[in-house]
Protein backbone atom coordinates (compact mmCIF):
# COMPACT_ATOMS: atom_id res chain seq x y z
CA UNK A 1 0.00 0.00 0.00
CA UNK A 2 0.96 3.01 -0.78
CA UNK A 3 0.35 5.17 3.10
CA UNK A 4 1.69 2.68 4.82
CA UNK A 5 5.09 4.75 5.15
CA UNK A 6 3.38 8.19 5.47
CA UNK A 7 2.59 6.80 9.05
CA UNK A 8 5.92 5.92 10.37
CA UNK A 9 7.66 8.05 13.13
CA UNK A 10 11.23 9.13 11.94
CA UNK A 11 13.68 8.94 15.44
CA UNK A 12 16.72 10.03 15.82
CA UNK A 13 19.18 7.50 16.61
CA UNK A 14 22.04 8.29 19.36
CA UNK A 15 24.09 6.11 21.17
CA UNK A 16 22.89 5.83 24.84
CA UNK A 17 25.44 4.91 27.84
CA UNK A 18 25.18 2.08 29.43
CA UNK A 19 24.23 3.44 32.65
CA UNK A 20 21.69 6.24 31.58
CA UNK A 21 19.04 3.21 30.12
CA UNK A 22 15.63 4.12 30.70
CA UNK A 23 13.49 1.45 32.41
CA UNK A 24 10.18 2.03 30.80
CA UNK A 25 7.86 0.42 33.67
CA UNK A 26 9.30 3.32 35.50
CA UNK A 27 8.67 5.71 33.35
CA UNK A 28 5.36 6.32 33.27
CA UNK A 29 2.94 5.78 36.53
CA UNK A 30 -1.14 7.16 36.54
CA UNK A 31 -2.02 8.20 39.55
CA UNK A 32 -6.15 8.66 39.96
CA UNK A 33 -7.91 11.01 42.04
CA UNK A 34 -11.52 11.73 42.13
CA UNK A 35 -13.22 15.35 42.67
CA UNK A 36 -15.51 15.96 45.64
CA UNK A 37 -17.72 18.03 43.50
CA UNK A 38 -18.90 16.23 40.90
CA UNK A 39 -17.14 12.13 41.70
CA UNK A 40 -15.37 11.79 38.38
CA UNK A 41 -12.13 10.30 38.28
CA UNK A 42 -8.98 12.50 36.85
CA UNK A 43 -5.96 10.47 35.54
CA UNK A 44 -2.11 12.60 36.26
CA UNK A 45 0.59 10.99 34.47
CA UNK A 46 3.71 11.72 35.53
CA UNK A 47 6.64 11.15 33.64
CA UNK A 48 10.57 11.62 34.61
CA UNK A 49 12.80 13.05 31.86
CA UNK A 50 16.89 11.79 31.67
CA UNK A 51 19.26 15.20 31.03
CA UNK A 52 22.52 14.38 30.34
CA UNK A 53 24.77 17.41 31.48
CA UNK A 54 28.98 17.92 31.13
CA UNK A 55 30.65 19.49 34.22
CA UNK A 56 34.10 19.50 34.82
CA UNK A 57 35.88 17.26 36.88
CA UNK A 58 36.58 20.41 39.16
CA UNK A 59 32.73 21.11 39.34
CA UNK A 60 31.80 17.68 39.60
CA UNK A 61 34.24 16.62 42.15
CA UNK A 62 32.75 19.33 44.52
CA UNK A 63 29.03 18.67 43.66
CA UNK A 64 30.25 15.25 44.92
CA UNK A 65 31.36 16.71 48.19
CA UNK A 66 28.17 19.00 49.35
CA UNK A 67 25.83 15.59 48.26
CA UNK A 68 27.90 13.62 50.53
CA UNK A 69 28.11 15.86 53.29
CA UNK A 70 24.30 16.81 52.74
CA UNK A 71 23.60 12.77 52.67
CA UNK A 72 22.39 13.43 49.20
CA UNK A 73 22.64 12.79 45.38
CA UNK A 74 24.06 15.11 42.75
CA UNK A 75 20.42 14.45 41.07
CA UNK A 76 18.98 15.96 43.89
CA UNK A 77 21.47 18.37 43.83
CA UNK A 78 20.68 19.39 40.32
CA UNK A 79 16.91 19.33 40.36
CA UNK A 80 16.52 21.27 43.68
CA UNK A 81 19.25 24.05 41.38
CA UNK A 82 16.58 23.91 38.67
CA UNK A 83 13.40 24.59 40.50
CA UNK A 84 15.23 27.62 42.71
CA UNK A 85 16.49 28.89 38.69
CA UNK A 86 12.97 28.61 37.92
CA UNK A 87 11.01 30.12 40.57
CA UNK A 88 13.97 32.91 40.54
CA UNK A 89 13.05 33.19 36.45
CA UNK A 90 9.36 33.73 37.43
CA UNK A 91 9.35 36.00 40.27
CA UNK A 92 11.80 38.18 37.68
CA UNK A 93 9.10 38.31 35.18
CA UNK A 94 6.32 38.96 37.66
CA UNK A 95 8.46 41.86 38.77
CA UNK A 96 8.92 43.13 34.85
CA UNK A 97 5.25 42.52 34.17
CA UNK A 98 4.27 44.49 37.01
CA UNK A 99 6.63 47.20 36.08
CA UNK A 100 5.86 47.53 32.57
CA UNK A 101 2.58 47.90 33.51
CA UNK A 102 3.14 50.82 35.53
CA UNK A 103 4.81 52.18 33.20
CA UNK A 104 2.31 52.11 30.44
Amino acid sequence: MAGDGACKKETEHRPVPSKAKENPSNLDSTECTYTEATKTRIEKTKRTKSLSIELTGEMHKILKTVAVKNDDTLNSLVVEALKQFLENEERLNIKAEKLRKRLL
